[in-house]
């Protein structure tokens, strides 16, 4: 019989099958189920599908639009910060930081919302520059465009006071 069927009449393989299984090698034996799956586990078929499904997972939202009252207080603060370090030596004897709100927009061209929705992120580090000619703040290494700046904070209350800069 093999298996459930019986063995048929001229079978090539009879005599070894009938030998049944070879004996276990001393060298090598018999892995368990649990750590034959590890074997397999690194394998990643589709490269980049996990950050794929990821992305997708990403809530992305429109982009808040400020108030006259709200744009009038983040050019306030704006000025304040390039008085603070309009060149490089007044923006390391200063060292501001601050916080900054801003609007990221979804590049994932695969996405339903690329283009027209983003998502906000915030990031807190030194103010290195402000720059009006090419509409730019400078944090840390990161430039953020003026226009999707929606908070602008100091970790100290310099930008709250100062309303005597123009």
């Amino acid at each position: 019989m093999i298996g459930y069927m019986p063995m048929p009449e001229g079978f090539l393989y009879q005599r070894e099958f009938l030998l049944g299984r070879p004996p276990l090698s001393y060298r090598h034996p018999r892995m368990d189920p649990g750590h034959r799956a590890k074997i397999f586990a690194p394998f990643d078929a589709l490269l980049g599908f996990d950050e794929a499904i990821c992305a997708k997972q990403v809530v992305y939202e429109n982009r808040l639009e400020l108030n006259e009252a709200q744009r009038d207080e983040l050019n306030r603060r704006l000025l304040i910060l390039q008085s603070l370090t309009a060149n490089s030596r007044l923006a390391r004897t200063n060292h501001v930081r601050i916080q900054v709100t801003f609007f990221v927009p979804c590049t994932d061209i695969h996405h339903a919302a690329c283009g027209h929705q983003g998502r906000y992120e915030t990031v807190t580090g030194i103010c290195r520059c402000v720059d009006p000619i090419s509409g730019t703040l400078t944090v840390n290494d990161l430039s953020i465009k003026f226009a999707d700046i929606l908070t602008l904070d100091a970790e100290s209350d310099m930008l709250d006071q100062g309303n005597d800069v123009c």
